[in-house]
């Protein structure tokens, strides 16, 4: 176990599910690391989630809220999240109940050795479900078209529920990449520096939605890296 972690959570309309996240952290904080940080990253939410964050950073003590003027992304969020974190060791994940906080502690353990560490859907004993059949076929020619394309030695190129060594991560993050699409090219970047990446087995019983400009530049990046790292 580890003795620090951070968790980053970037947000936007997220009201109703951040405090279940949050509870559900509490609860298991003493599996994931001695001392566990809460980052949570909010984009000025219509619904009030930023509000809501705050609260339960009075109420807790070990939460940071990041307040940011606009939804720029999640890309930079993400970001922005990791610089602020005060520990090196970070797990990344999505606040619409699609990542299970359960699982955190599987993901943030192995972060002692890898500087990487991915909750991978498509290695032996992991799944996906998604609400439609076009959303799970979308996600997985996407990481077949990487995996053919980059021979990283990754199966689950597109997963954000993820953990990251702090150094490596910024070392690795462009600020090209507002969108999801960063969490491909961190990955081809890691590879370049020799970085070590793991995959877990993780069964994603939901799956939210993509945003079509996410894909096209995802499709655009794969086009333009190179075929090995």
């Amino acid at each position: 176990m580890l003795d620090m972690a951070s968790i980053v959570i970037p947000t936007y309309n997220e009201s109703k599910n951040l405090p279940i996240i949050v509870y559900k952290l509490q609860e298991i904080s003493a599996r994931i690391a001695d001392q566990v940080e809460i980052v949570v990253v909010d984009d000025n939410s219509p619904d009030g989630t930023g509000k809501i964050a705050d609260d339960l950073a009075l109420r807790y003590g070990n939460i940071t809220v990041v307040h940011r003027p606009s939804k720029m992304g999640v890309g930079t969020a993400v970001h922005e999240g990791i610089r602020t974190a005060k520990f090196e060791h970070i797990v990344m994940m999505d606040a619409d109940l699609h990542h299970q906080p359960e699982f955190v502690p599987t993901i943030a353990t192995p972060l002692q050795d890898y500087e990487i560490v991915i909750a991978s859907r498509f290695i032996e004993r992991s799944g996906m479900a998604a609400s439609s059949f076009q959303r799970r076929m979308a996600t997985k020619t996407g990481n077949w078209l990487a995996r053919s394309l980059l021979h990283l030695g990754v199966r689950d190129y597109t997963h954000g529920f993820r953990g990251y060594q702090k150094k490596a991560f910024l070392e690795c993050y462009s600020p090209r990449d507002t969108g999801g699409e960063f969490n491909l090219r961190i990955l081809v970047e890691a590879r370049k520096r020799g970085f070590r990446i793991l995959e877990v087995p993780y069964h994603s019983e939901h799956m939210g939605k993509s945003k079509m400009r996410d894909w096209v530049k995802y499709l655009w990046l794969l086009i333009k890296v190179p075929l090995t790292p």
